[in-house]
């Protein structure tokens, strides 16, 4: 059973998990409403792990925590742990305002430069031509403005230069070593840090307690393989990492039980394969045909409807890459899959 020893904080406040080691509680104007951030302690100056959105509000609130909480040591590195807006958001603020690098994975650093420039014609095509094959029609102007705006808007400029992280890389923090352990699934090279002298493990989005984390299929990698990485990572964390970390994750609470909740997380999406199964046995389904089955509430708004159907072309690709499933494209640019018998 999972153990929860702290209580939810409010947002903007700071709470000490462990000697120089600090939460934090960020606001988001999403339906999940906060992301958790972390300071780290080291001899001669903190290290910030993920940053918030790149708004005004956010940008307030770390000014507070550098004037009211960091002592007289000042920032000295910004790790980010991948590219999504509510974590890297400020880092290249970050950079600007306090003179300090930021470290992040090959893959996470190179998603967030395409992200924020890859807005060509042709590529509003492909995406389209993608969420089209889903079943789903999206409205060419809107799509537009999303893919414009919806995620450099959330973004300060990103530094020009950054410090790269790798798989198994050792970080000395405070005469501690902190080891860089990468996942895939959720993003394309998410960078944890386990620091196995002190039992902590600071894992983003890859395990949260109360919610399972996206793992959705876009436009730019259609054949992706995201489930099947997913769940390697988490028989792979339970291997590298014991039960025994307090797990620091950027939603919901920080928890012990990590090997229990990896493991319920495996459940989750074997149990979504099998609806999905069931559903495709007796006629062809597109991803758009599959929400009652994956989600438990109508999918109605544009951007869910966008999100949704990237996260059941990921489960339908585990079970297509697998031999489980079949695919047709229809006459109107449909795919359909259907259960091998």
């Amino acid at each position: 059973m999972l153990s929860f020893p702290f209580a939810r904080p409010e947002p903007g406040i700071v709470t000490r998990v462990a000697d120089g080691l600090l939460w934090l509680r960020l606001a988001l104007p999403f339906t999940l409403d906060h992301i958790n951030v972390y300071l780290i302690e080291d001899d001669d100056g903190w290290i910030v792990y993920d940053t918030g959105i790149g708004d005004e509000e956010t940008k307030q609130v770390w000014e507070g925590i550098v004037r009211d909480h960091l002592g007289d040591k000042p920032l000295k590195r910004v790790i980010v742990s991948h590219y999504h807006p509510d974590h890297i958001g400020l880092a290249g603020w970050f950079n600007r305002r306090f003179d300090i690098p930021v470290a992040a994975t090959l893959g996470e650093f190179l998603t967030a430069q395409v992200a924020c420039f890859d807005t060509t014609a042709e590529t509003f095509a492909n995406v389209q031509a993608f969420y089209r094959a889903a079943g789903l029609d999206l409205d060419g102007d809107q799509m537009t403005i999303e893919y414009t705006s919806g995620y450099r808007k959330r973004l300060t400029p990103l530094p020009l230069r950054y410090s790269r992280l790798i798989d198994g890389m050792q970080l000395t923090i405070d005469g501690d070593d902190w080891e860089v352990i990468t996942g895939g699934g959720h993003s394309i090279e998410l960078a944890m840090l386990y620091c196995r002298a002190r039992d902590l493990f600071l894992v983003a989005d890859q395990v949260i307690a109360k919610i399972s984390p996206n793992i959705s299929i876009f436009a730019g990698n259609p054949e992706e393989d995201a489930l099947g990485l997913y769940l390697a990572s988490l028989a792979a964390l339970r291997a590298r990492v014991p039960d025994s970390v307090l797990v620091m994750p950027a939603h919901n609470l920080p928890f012990y039980g990590l090997h229990e909740r990896t493991r319920s997380l495996e459940q989750h999406h074997d149990i979504r394969l099998n609806a999905l199964l069931d559903h495709c046995r007796d006629a062809p389904r597109s991803a758009v045909d599959c929400f009652p089955k994956m989600f438990s509430r109508p999918i109605t708004n544009y951007h869910d409807r966008r999100f949704a159907a990237g996260e059941v072309i990921a489960h339908v690709n585990y079970l297509y890459l697998r031999g489980r499933l079949t695919r047709e494209t229809g006459t109107d640019g449909v795919e359909r899959y259907r259960t091998v018998s």
